[in-house]
């Protein structure tokens, strides 16, 4: 089969997204051929295996913020090459501008679409993005963007929800197609070879990994090791999500005289299973996990894990692998569950180990990539409404930044939808503004709904306020 990713992230990016998106097209490129179109440096097509083939696309940022060049060179640039590979189907994972774009060409040649969603329709602006900027969570409110996300949906064949609270969501957004519950993967052999730690060691440590982010609530974990005893360690493994939080982390750590509190920083993906291997228990406060890649990584490890009631604990975890306590658990409750399990006999210790590993045993990138295979020959042989798709496409095109580009695509969709109707039978498609106006805005905020995306927005708007009162000052003193 052939099959095309999207992604607006580079190879080295951050975040679970990213990591899923691309091994995900690796897993995928053991049996079939892929083209993982993504952001790059400059447009470019090269091999990583003989079944995998990048196509980048030149984009600006860093490696966990990238901004595609959506110009008529650059969208001709990706339909030529979609073209040549011919895809069987074209998978992405957010409703971002080079998802669009395929999305439009495969409207277009009658290919199933399918996205993954990473989050939670309804609730796009509750991953922490009020603590970086109010403007931002607004503008992600809005209606006119709350369009722009219905619309993309609704032109995709089917959405992958990785649990069902995930799938719910997506219904309550209005979604009416087909959604298929299929959880994200990861390498259990890596992990799987993690020797289990002993209850007796003189030292026992905890640990979370994941952003450092108020939404995150390591503040929580904090207060937590106030009521264990010195002889338990916290370590805090993960990239800051801004500094502010990480320095009220690290204020709080300092006023309680919290020696055995470490935060780590980023580590290399690769460093994973060894810290896990060192450590007794997870621990989590999130307010919100879709899936976390760290708590499956932890079960698959060994490691039980003891967290408040998320979507993803609620999904995972029970006392069969650690200990899952209400939402509105305090500090204390989840000191008290980890001395409780710290307790256990070694026999008893290890035998949550094992059922930690059993939980996600089937979790590995195979059995994923076999579950999202059968969905995919699913909706290949159901016929889809093409003309009703087809009629869609107008509202996707209107989203391109500017009138040149909307006018290549318009032509680029007519001259298809000509050739497919052998000239006859179709209506024409038209641009439905040819202003250059929100449009633009509409992409850039899909990009600014990245983590770090977030962050430079809240920078440019503060650049911008204090540049505001530079030229206010300026009047005054004139």
């Amino acid at each position: 089969m052939n099959i095309a990713f999207t992604t607006l992230y580079r190879e080295n990016s951050s975040g679970g997204e990213a990591r899923v998106t691309f091994e995900l097209a690796e897993a995928f490129a053991r049996k079939n051929k892929v083209l993982l179109i993504r952001s790059g440096s400059s447009n470019r097509i090269w091999r990583k295996n003989p079944n995998l083939t990048h196509l980048e696309i030149k984009s600006f940022g860093n490696n966990d913020l990238a901004f595609p060049y959506l110009s008529v060179k650059n969208i001709n640039y990706i339909f030529n090459h979609l073209s040549a590979f011919s895809p069987q189907v074209i998978h992405a994972h957010a409703p971002d501008p080079l998802s669009l774009t395929a999305q439009i060409w495969a409207s277009l040649h009658h290919i199933p679409f399918f996205c993954t969603t990473h989050e939670m329709p309804t609730k796009r602006g509750d991953l922490g993005t009020k603590d970086i900027s109010k403007t931002l969570a607004k503008i992600i409110d809005s209606k006119p963007l709350q369009k722009f996300f219905f619309n993309f949906f609704k032109n995709c064949d089917a959405m992958i929800a990785q649990n069902q609270a995930v799938k719910d969501d997506i219904r309550d957004f209005g979604y009416k197609g087909q959604i298929f519950i299929i959880p994200n993967g990861r390498n259990l052999t890596l992990y799987s070879q993690c020797k289990m730690v002993r209850l007796s060691d003189k030292r026992k440590r905890l640990i979370f990994i994941g952003w450092i982010a108020s939404h995150k609530n390591q503040q929580f974990l904090i207060e937590m090791m106030k009521a264990l005893p010195p002889d338990f360690e916290l370590y805090l493994v993960g990239k800051p999500y801004g500094s502010q939080y990480q320095r009220d982390l690290l204020r709080l750590i300092q006023h309680h005289h919290l020696s055995n509190v470490k935060l780590v920083g980023q580590i290399p993906c690769e460093k994973v299973p060894d810290y896990l291997e060192k450590s007794h228990f997870f621990v989590s406060a999130s307010k919100m996990e879709i899936q976390s890649l760290a708590v499956i990584e932890a079960l698959a490890s060994g490691t039980p894990v003891v967290g408040l009631s998320n979507e993803t604990v609620d999904e995972l975890v029970d006392d069969s692998v650690g200990k899952k306590l209400p939402a509105k658990a305090s500090p204390q409750d989840l000191a008290q569950a980890v001395l409780k399990l710290s307790n256990l006999t070694q026999a008893e210790y290890e035998k949550l180990c094992r059922k930690a590993r059993e939980r996600v045993g089937k979790m590995d990138w195979t059995d994923v990539a076999d579950q999202t295979e059968k969905a995919y020959r699913q909706i290949m042989r159901r016929k889809s409404k093409f003309n009703e798709k087809v009629a869609r496409i107008e509202k996707s095109i209107d989203v391109f930044p500017d009138q040149p580009t909307r006018n290549f695509v318009l032509k680029y969709a007519n001259r298809t939808l000509a050739k497919l109707k052998g000239g006859k039978g179709y209506q024409k498609l038209k641009v439905l503004s040819k202003k250059t106006r929100v449009p633009y805005l509409y992409l850039t905020i899909i990009l600014l709904l990245t983590i770090t995306g977030g962050a430079t927005f809240n920078v440019v708007h503060w650049l911008g306020k204090l540049r505001k009162k530079k030229t206010s000052k300026k009047i005054i003193d004139d």
